[in-house]
This record gives C-alpha cells, sequence and structure tokens, in this order.
C-alpha cells in the first residue's frame, strides 16, 4: 500500500528510497514560497514531543509531592525509591538527547536554509544507540542491579576456576 502511494504521489521508488525529507522551500518564476503542508507536518511533530514533555513533567512533579508525603516509609524504602526516581529522571532525560535533539536539528535545519551535510545523520545513530543505552541506566543506578552486575562475573570466573581445577586433578 505505501509503495504504491509512494510511487503514484511522489514518484518515489521505496526500494532505492530511505527517507523522504520536508520539502519547506519552493520556487515558482524564480520566488521562494515556503510549503505550509511541510510545516503543519512539521508543527504536528511538534505538538506530539511537546505533550509528551508535559505529561512526563506533570507525573514527574506528582511523583516528587507523593515521595514528601510519605516520610513514615524505612530507610531502605526511601532509598530504593530515590534509585528509582533518579533512574525514571535519567530515563527520561536520555530520550531527549538520542532521539528529540537530534530529530529536531534533522527537522530544522532544512526548514533554516542550513546544509548540515553528514551530520543529518546524527539522528539516525543516535536512535540506534538508545535501546541498548537505556537499560545501563538502571543497572547502574540501582544498587541491587549493579550489586549483581559486579558479581556475576565474579561467580563465572570462579566457576571457570573450578571446573578447570577439577578437571587437571582428573589427569
Amino acid at each position: 500500500m505505501f509503495r504504491e502511494v509512494a510511487e503514484q504521489s511522489y514518484n518515489l521508488d521505496t526500494r532505492i528510497t530511505d527517507y523522504v525529507a520536508y520539502t519547506f522551500w519552493t520556487y515558482e518564476k524564480g520566488i521562494r514560497k515556503i510549503e505550509m503542508r511541510s510545516i503543519i507536518g512539521i508543527a504536528q511533530h511538534f505538538f506530539v514531543i511537546v505533550s509528551s514533555f508535559s505529561i512526563v513533567f506533570y507525573c514527574g512533579c506528582n511523583t516528587v509531592i507523593g515521595m514528601r508525603k510519605h516520610r513514615e516509609v524505612s530507610q531502605t524504602t526511601k532509598r530504593i525509591q530515590n534509585q528509582l526516581f533518579k533512574a525514571l529522571v535519567l530515563q527520561t532525560a536520555l530520550p531527549t538527547i538520542f532521539i528529540y535533539i537530534p530529530t529536531i536539528i534533522v527537522f530544522i535545519t532544512p526548514l533554516l536554509n542550513l546544509e548540515i551535510g553528514p551530520w543529518g545523520n546524527i539522528a539516525i545513530v543516535t536512535i540506534h544507540l538508545y535501546p541498548g543505552t537505556d537499560p545501563l541506566i538502571l543497572l547502574i543506578l540501582i544498587s541491587d542491579f549493579r550489586g549483581a552486575l559486579i558479581k556475576t562475573p565474579q561467580k563465572i570466573l570462579n566457576a571457570t576456576n573450578s571446573v578447570i581445577q577439577k578437571s587437571t586433578t582428573i589427569l
């Protein structure tokens, strides 16, 4: 379905086309005019981004208020809540750095008539890096996960050494 629409409406061969950018400017008789459909498309993207940030900010503020109300919890619970809250904040910041900002740059630079050349690929690179870096936040910030992460290689080495010692004893 998409292939047919791309071929009929835009004269694009989807087998060789990877990305179709917005066209912000058209030229009629040598006069540059702004393409309003692209501006509306960018406005929709920004609406989604602003909406998601607003929801995250609202929920984050309510979480902080809720955590402050429950002061009668144990130190262990407070410690875990603080670790999880820090992880939540960083897991909110990470998509901003790896997805939103690079994508905004790629969308806005043609509108401002700026040439960024190969740096336009930065959004593709950072978007692909995001899924691998996101779980690292939890593994580093939450002490139980961090402890397990540190102890696991030690356990593997100890088990390997034990097997090696047993096999040399048998020989």
